[in-house]
């Protein structure tokens, strides 16, 4: 009968120890999930042994430190780093986060503060077309426009003037030298040009050409010196009452040069553009 026990407690040996493995490696997870209490001591007792839940309560009262060889739980480390730790995630999520929807009110701020700004450059294409009428139709708007001289007639033999174009063109029977342009034609540059039929070619220092014949004008107009007060635009009803402030001549210049360098030069009766790089 007692070698019939020990064949018993020998045939358990491998079953307890397996039931022990598999206790081992619940442990943490019953560690993780909430405190052994006296009940859940004894209810693990029963069911694994009392060798498994002795190295579970041993497990669960360990802490982890330089010494021991194990790693601390994620959880544990982060929160051993302080609030810093947490810091990439919070600002990943506010990243992420959408934005907030615009109230009623920010979006009918937003549209009045669009439509302002749309009647601002209203009123400043309004009074750079008002400056240009100044200048139509003069002997000056042939001389930039067209090359011709500022008085006499037309001397095909000797080139003048031209220093704009008309709607991106240059005026019919006017050819350019290509090969001698000097310069990116959407800023001030310089072409060599010749009537055609021709042989006598002239330099000149042209405006952008983007530029339209209005705003041309309008620029010399603003260089000779034109009171833009007077102007109809700032005569309006919405002018005299101060539900609009008058339109500057600093606006008008902003509007037309869109951020363009651009400088006139004066030489008698003619006014060209100029450019530091030339």
């Amino acid at each position: 009968m007692h070698s019939h026990g020990r064949a018993t407690s020998a045939n358990r040996a491998p079953e307890e120890r397996e039931t022990s493995r598999r206790s081992d490696n619940r442990a943490p997870r019953t560690a993780a999930a909430a405190p052994l209490s006296a009940q859940n001591v004894l209810a693990l007792q029963r069911a694994v042994g009392n060798a498994a839940v002795s190295r579970l309560v041993e497990a669960e009262r360990h802490s982890h430190g330089p010494s021991c060889g194990h790693a601390a739980p994620a959880a544990t480390a982060d929160a051993s780093r302080g609030p810093a730790a947490a810091a990439p995630v919070q600002r990943a999520r506010a990243a992420a986060a959408p934005p907030a929807a615009a109230t009623p009110v920010q979006r009918a701020k937003t549209e009045d503060e669009r439509g302002a700004h749309l009647r601002r450059i209203e009123m400043a294409e309004t009074a750079a077309t008002q400056l240009a009428a100044r200048i139509h139709g003069t002997t000056l708007a042939d001389h930039i426009f067209a090359g011709r001289p500022m008085s006499g007639g037309l001397d095909r033999n000797a080139p003048q003037g031209l220093h704009a174009y008309t709607d991106k063109k240059l005026p019919s029977g006017i050819q350019e030298v290509q090969a001698d342009r000097i310069g990116n034609q959407d800023k001030v540059h310089v072409i060599t040009w010749k009537y055609e039929g021709r042989d006598a070619t002239k330099r000149s220092t042209m405006f952008p050409r983007w530029m339209t014949r209005d705003h041309v004008l309008a620029l010399i107009a603003l260089q000779r010196g034109g009171n833009v007060q007077e102007l109809p635009v700032n005569a309006s009803k919405n002018v005299r009452t101060s539900e609009t402030k008058p339109v500057s001549a600093h606006e008008i210049r902003t509007h037309i040069l869109r951020g363009v360098e651009i400088n006139l030069q004066v030489v008698g009766d003619t006014v060209y553009p100029t450019h530091s790089a030339f």
